[in-house]
This record gives structure tokens, sequence and C-alpha cells, in this order.
């Protein structure tokens, strides 16, 4: 698995995206746009292609609920 797209997070995810947002105080937009911001999604391809999250750093966030550098906890932060 290279990683999730903003879509596949959309669609797999709308439970913790509804949690984490009301556990953080804040709107699931304002959510969406830090995830997009903190976890800058990798472009592998320049041809137009989704941009994928980091499965580690997106399942991490919302297990933990907060926002972190989970890529570093990995020893690889190139993920």
């Amino acid at each position: 698995m290279l990683g999730f797209t903003h879509e596949e997070i959309l669609d797999n995810f709308k439970y913790y995206i509804q949690k984490t947002a009301i556990q953080l105080g804040m709107s699931e937009d304002a959510l969406l746009e830090k995830v997009k911001f903190y976890y800058d999604p990798h472009d592998f391809c320049k041809d137009g292609s989704p941009a994928v999250y980091s499965p580690i750093s997106i399942n991490r966030f919302f297990i933990n609920n907060k926002f972190n550098n989970y890529k570093a906890e990995t020893g690889d932060t190139d993920l």
C-alpha cells in the first residue's frame, strides 16, 4: 500500500473524521485542511494522478486524535 488518497480518507474514515473534529473542537473541513497541511500528501507522478498520504501518519493520527510527526517515529522520514 502506497497510501491513502483524499477521496479514500473521506470515504473510509468518516467516523474518525467526525470524532476527531469534535474532540479537537474544529469543523470537519478545518480538520481536513489541517490534515492536508500537516501530512502533505505525496505526488508520485506529476501526471495529475491523485497524491497520497502516508498510511502510517493517517492511521496513527486517527488512533491518537492528535497531530504529530508519526513518520519520524518509524525512523523513515521518506514515507
